[in-house]
């Protein structure tokens, strides 16, 4: 044989060796380890303060009037569903099985100064302290080590996609959150056309025709969830008018405006009624908004009626399904309830859901909405007159304030008494 097939027959030799130690870890970490020595598992209704930090890094939240707060190293309301994943991911946690107590396979498991280090408190006052390190042998799953122990755990419900976020992630993003069902009407305006859409129980109407669902329901989609990108945290001026407007009627009005702007090119920068700084959003997250406007013809100011023909097209189906703790057979009752009230309190949103609300009693849960256009010389106090209404419900539905001058051809939304 020659010596070249010698020194290829040696190296292939080598090779498999090599590769069957770099497989044979693996393997031992998925399939073989111990039961874990230790129980640890976290009650998230009675957890109030949670910190985040690594590479010198952090972030601490707390837990103000049912609200999470992120109160260092900024002051800002925590993203509902970064906040809804962190901690069903707590309620969820469970040390699986031991896999190592020899301090020095720490590294090889990122559960050294390479983890991020969790620090959990209770209402009690108790904190516990986790090291979150690499990802475990299957989704869902990761190596972790409490702080006072030496010893390594494969978990479940803590990996470092939860955790690993970056500042800005865990800031609210959530813009509004609304069941369709909840919505009354919406206005658009957007390319220097109007259209407004009224409910009819399941059907949109337009300039007294249905509209089909399958126009309407994207648009009513992207507002029932609209989500910011980024935030403008520098001065802004925003110059001309808006190029696309909404008005959406619910038990409360919401004015949302999208503004170009020359360093947002494939972005809005949204300001909206429920909160006072500007968004970013992508142009995409709400194509189907502005297509509702070419979609119909102008419509007449007064009452919308439904058509009867072809009525069935403009069937939707609405119906809030939630998502979550609702459906996840693995946690609590009480745990469900905590994470659906994060998903109820988000910013925008108290206006917006059903449930826990009061039985109806007002004006707004029994009368019909209608759009008014102002006319010249006419006040808050005389359009109030007019419809038999307090000054403080036109305010309201309108979002003004006492001393507010209505200009002609300005609409107002107005429930009449049915």
């Amino acid at each position: 044989m020659k010596r070249s097939s010698y020194f290829f027959l040696i190296l292939i030799v080598v090779v498999l060796v090599v590769g069957y130690w770099l497989i044979k870890p693996t393997e031992s970490q998925e399939f073989t380890y111990e039961a874990p020595d230790i129980q640890l598992s976290f009650d998230i209704a009675k957890v109030s303060k949670i910190e985040i930090e690594k590479n010198k890094q952090y972030v601490r939240f707390e837990k103000i009037r049912d609200r999470w707060k992120i109160i260092d190293p900024i002051n800002a309301y925590a993203d509902d569903e970064a906040m809804y994943n962190l901690l069903e991911g707590l309620a969820k946690f469970k040390l699986l099985g031991l896999i190592s107590t020899n301090a020095q396979k720490q590294a090889m498991y990122e559960v050294d100064n390479a983890g991020t280090n969790v620090t959990i408190t209770t209402d009690a006052g108790t904190p516990t302290v986790l090291i979150v390190g690499k990802v475990g042998p299957t989704s869902g799953q990761a190596y972790v080590r409490p702080a006072s122990s030496g010893s390594v755990y494969l978990a479940k419900g803590i990996v470092p996609a939860l955790v690993g976020k970056n500042l800005s992630e865990w800031r609210q993003r959530t813009v509004l959150r609304m069941e369709p069902r909840m919505m009354k009407m919406i206005t658009v305006r957007y390319g220097g056309d109007r259209a407004v859409f009224k409910r009819d129980d399941k059907k949109w109407v337009s300039n007294g025709a249905v509209v089909p669902a399958k126009t309407m329901k994207p648009a009513v989609d992207q507002l029932s969830l609209l989500r910011a990108e980024g935030f403008v945290d520098t001065v802004v001026f925003l110059s001309g008018s808006p190029a696309l407007n909404v008005e959406l009627m619910a038990d409360e009005l919401v004015r949302l405006e999208f503004y170009n702007h020359p360093k947002f090119k494939n972005q809005y920068l949204l300001k909206s009624s429920t909160e006072p700084k500007l968004f970013a959003v992508n142009k995409s997250a709400i194509s189907s908004i502005g297509k509702l406007v070419g979609s119909v013809s102008m419509p007449e100011e007064g009452e919308f009626v439904a058509t009867e023909a072809e009525a069935e097209q403009g069937d939707m189906d609405d119906s809030y399904k939630p998502t979550g703790a609702e459906q996840n057979s693995e946690l609590s009752p009480e745990a469900q309830r905590v994470l659906q009230s994060i998903l109820q309190q988000s910013r925008g949103t108290a206006l917006t859901t059903q449930q826990g609300l009061p039985a109806a009693t007002g004006i707004e849960d029994s009368g019909e909405l209608t759009v008014y256009t102002v006319r010249a010389g006419e006040t808050i106090a005389s359009i109030s007159r007019k419809f038999n209404i307090t000054e403080e419900q036109l305010m309201k539905w309108n979002i003004l304030k006492p001393g507010d001058v209505l200009k002609p051809g300005m609409e107002l939304y107005v429930y009449i008494a049915k």
